[in-house]
């Protein structure tokens, strides 16, 4: 997905800042220790030399925060002052010189982190407030889609609330962060929303649908993908609404993924429908038992289910079954 993405562009991103800084100070040190001081002109290249190391001093701070000053400072004194005391002993005004540039290292770099902490904090504070007025648009829009498929058909949408209870729970179970959780959530809530467009003929059916009939009904991951895609900051929602009828060994539809192509995401809303899906009353099936649903997705985890979800899933549906507990969904913190 785009933050899979986004999270090895930043890696690669660090490394490469980080040999940049690395690569300079040591550049700078070495033509430090490899210029003479006897004639007047390498001394004015080591006071060049001198301003040379605020380069990466100040970019550390700049890119890294104060970790990056301490990590570049460090170095950069203790380079420069065994420089200072090898070729510049018994020179007492031209060490006083050194000295003050060592504590403008220093102050410099500690002035350069203080200012790019302030920045960074003023641009989290925006970027909190610009997801915040995001996810109330996407909340939203959310409750305006739950609202049209509760007019268009309210046992479909109490089958969307159930999986997105379910998929949340499971997306706790397998420890994920608190922004996937919810993305889970609202990916199992929208997962069909796309058969507001599937005639009632075909989604009421009571009898096995034809061929035709099936491929019209294979369509509403796309129809709601094409929905809710268009929704600011959707796009990771969006894919995996798309996704949540794609099977691990490539067998399921729209576009046949397989293993790690599909969103972890939608594989968590699919093994929540399928046990939804199984264990409701349908206008062509009568709800299996729990234990008869959860074997039969036993039989299908690896080839269609995660296998780990499903494991998760009997973790979580079994034992409070076995109490006679129907809101185990809520209890799933753990």
């Amino acid at each position: 997905m785009r933050r899979d993405h986004h999270h090895t562009s930043n890696d690669r991103d660090t490394k490469f800042r980080v040999g940049i800084l690395a690569g300079s100070i040591i550049l700078i040190t070495l033509f430090h220790y490899t210029t003479g001081v006897g004639a007047h002109v390498q001394h004015a290249f080591h006071l060049f030399l001198r301003m040379a190391y605020m380069v990466p001093l100040i970019a550390a701070a700049i890119w890294f925060g104060m970790r990056g000053f301490f990590f570049t400072v460090i170095p950069i004194c203790i380079f420069y002052g065994t420089h200072v005391a090898i070729q510049w002993q018994g020179q007492v005004a031209e060490n006083m010189n050194q000295i003050v540039t060592l504590l403008t290292y220093v102050v410099i770099g500690l002035v350069s982190a203080l200012l790019a902490q302030q920045v960074e904090s003023q641009r989290e504070a925006r970027h909190r407030v610009e997801r915040s007025r995001r996810r109330d648009l996407l909340l939203s829009a959310v409750e305006n889609f739950s609202s049209a498929l509760r007019w268009r058909d309210d046992q479909t949408e109490r089958h969307c609330e159930q999986v997105a209870q379910l998929a949340e729970a499971l997306a706790k179970k397998a420890g994920l962060s608190a922004d996937r959780i919810e993305l889970a959530r609202l990916g199992g809530l929208l997962h069909d929303i796309g058969k507001i467009g599937v005639r009632d003929d075909i989604l009421l059916k009571n009898g096995d649908l034809n061929e035709k009939e099936r491929s019209h009904i294979h369509r509403h991951p796309v129809v709601a993908y094409e929905m809710i895609r268009h929704i600011e900051g959707a796009e990771d929602l969006a894919e995996v609404v798309l996704s949540h009828h794609e099977q691990l060994d490539g067998s399921g539809y729209p576009r046949g993924l397989k293993g790690n192509e599909i969103p972890f995401e939608a594989q968590i809303v699919s093994v929540a429908d399928v046990y939804s899906a199984l264990t409701e009353d349908r206008p062509y099936h009568s709800g299996m038992a729990d234990d008869q649903a959860l074997a039969y997705m036993h039989e299908t985890r690896g080839n269609h289910l995660d296998g780990h979800l499903v494991d998760l899933l009997q973790s979580l549906v079994l034992p409070h079954k076995e109490m006679g507990d129907d809101v185990w969904i809520a209890d799933s913190s753990d």
